[in-house]
């Protein structure tokens, strides 16, 4: 019993040292380059999610727009989905049941086709308890009701809104040319061969 109490005694003596000496040194950094994730002042970055979907729609140019006017550092966050026509839009869901005013895969629309009919990327269709859509589409609205158009975002000088009333389809290639020196975050969200040509 004597041998073992000297054996529990002598490890914990060793964890003891082994505590006291990491306490003492400072760890090193665990990584080498500049982090991403903060802005030159050293402080976090602002992500706009989706471009702020919670003042306007996800996804839409408008909601990077408003993003952008309120730090011009905003890194963008958005989701993508290539349309039947080979054009990559920013988009949350695969389909346009819950965002739009239509419904169908976004990969059985061509994108010309979403431009020319304005479909409406500026509404919402709630689901019911059993997590399904239920169908009754509503215009976008803030959370504290107020509903919201192209014309209420505060754009830079020198663009007026694409449309007074309909939250246009976004291309990812126009985010990028509207804002070139921002961080973009992307996530695809269609899978397999889909999702491998947009990739391309």
């Amino acid at each position: 019993m004597k041998k073992a109490l000297k054996i529990i005694a002598l490890v914990l003596a060793i964890l003891l040292i082994i505590w006291a000496v990491i306490a003492i040194f400072p760890l090193t950094k665990n990584y080498k380059l500049e982090n991403g994730m903060r802005k030159d002042s050293d402080m976090p970055l602002l992500i706009a999610h989706g471009g702020g979907n919670r003042e306007f729609p996800d996804n839409t140019l408008e909601a990077f727009y408003n993003a952008y006017s309120v730090d011009e550092n905003v890194m963008m966050e958005t989701d993508l989905s290539i349309t039947k026509d080979g054009v990559v839009i920013l988009s949350h869901d695969t389909t346009l049941d819950r965002k739009t005013n239509v419904t169908g895969s976004i990969i059985n629309w061509n994108y010309s086709d979403l431009i020319e009919q304005e479909v409406d990327f500026g509404y919402t269709n709630p689901t019911n308890d059993d997590d399904q859509l239920n169908g009754e589409r509503e215009h976008f609205k803030t959370d504290d009701g107020i509903e919201k158009y192209p014309t209420d975002v505060e754009y830079t000088k020198g663009i007026t809104p694409r449309h007074e009333k309909v939250f246009l389809a976004t291309t990812l290639e126009e985010l990028i040319t509207a804002f070139p020196e921002n961080r973009i975050n992307v996530e695809l969200k269609q899978s397999g061969e889909i999702g491998l040509k947009a990739l391309k």
